[in-house]
């Protein structure tokens, strides 16, 4: 299930009900798009992972954490309870030094609901889904747009997705 869906869309932009079957096809090219663009499950999920505290800090490789549910230090094997999250960073920030440079195993929740999936992305995928419908109105070739999408991304859509997406190399 799509955090936006294209019942949302229709309503925000009026779309006619003839035109039902390609605006669908082009709502969810366009939302895979964004997916694929942004390289993160946006969906709330449990995460486990093993990370290391460098200078009180340690980062989970998931956005949006909504939920931590535990940190256990593999030094000691004790369960960490005096930390804060930094969400937006994706950082765990202890309160005390005795963790630096120990070994942490990291069960969390991170991800969107449909109450919390920000206006930002929803933006993203009608600019997308217009392009999208556009193109197809155009007769444009979708294997080649696929090909080159991410240098003819309209600069407006790259600014929104990059802050949401993963870093690249």
């Amino acid at each position: 299930m799509k955090l936006f869906t294209f019942e949302e869309l229709s309503n925000i932009l009026e779309l006619n009900a003839q035109d039902k079957t390609t605006d669908e096809l082009c709502f969810n090219t366009a939302y895979s798009f964004m997916e694929k663009y942004i390289y993160y499950n946006l969906k709330t999920k449990t995460y486990s992972e093993i990370q290391t505290v460098t200078d009180n800090k340690a980062y989970v490789n998931e956005i949006n954490i909504s939920k931590m549910i535990s940190i256990i230090d593999m030094t000691t094997k004790q369960k960490i309870k005096n930390y804060i999250i930094d969400s937006g960073n994706k950082a765990i920030l202890f309160l005390t030094c005795e963790y630096d440079k120990h070994v942490i195993y990291v069960t969390y929740k991170a991800g969107f609901t449909n109450k919390t999936f920000p206006d930002e992305l929803k933006q993203a995928v009608i600019k997308l889904f217009l392009n999208e419908k556009k193109n197809l109105q155009n007769k444009i070739n979708y294997i080649e747009e696929t090909e080159n999408k991410v240098e003819t991304l309209p600069q407006d859509i790259k600014s929104i997705l990059d802050t949401y997406s993963k870093k690249r190399l």
